[in-house]
């Protein structure tokens, strides 16, 4: 059987399919990394938001009523799930950007 000469072009569009096959297999590799990394932060981002604008207008409204209604309003169980959810997502947001600011840190070569 006689040998097939194998031309330039077949072996740079088989390069070609290998590094796309690469760039597909990494980007789906660190895209799930993102997701599983930062997904619990952007949650927490979005309660955080979400709690923050509810507690304004549930718990503590801005009108002469809602400033009468305050201090029955407040210690209700919501007002302190929103206040709960509000503290902690504070906390995990400052501690995303410590860990986001350290990791850029440490890929930063001088």
């Amino acid at each position: 059987m006689p040998r097939q000469i194998v031309q330039d072009d077949d072996v740079s569009m088989y390069s070609k399919m290998l590094s796309y096959e690469n760039i597909k297999e990494k980007t789906t590799y660190y895209g799930t990394m993102f997701v599983e990394l930062c997904g619990i932060y952007l949650v927490w981002i979005l309660l955080h938001y979400i709690c923050a604008h509810l507690y304004v207008s549930w718990c503590t409204p801005l009108t002469f009523v809602g400033f009468l209604l305050s201090p029955f309003v407040v210690p209700a169980p919501h007002c302190q799930a929103f206040r709960w959810i509000i503290a902690n997502g504070s906390n995990s947001i400052t501690a995303m950007w410590c860990t986001f600011g350290t990791w850029i840190a440490k890929k930063i070569t001088l």
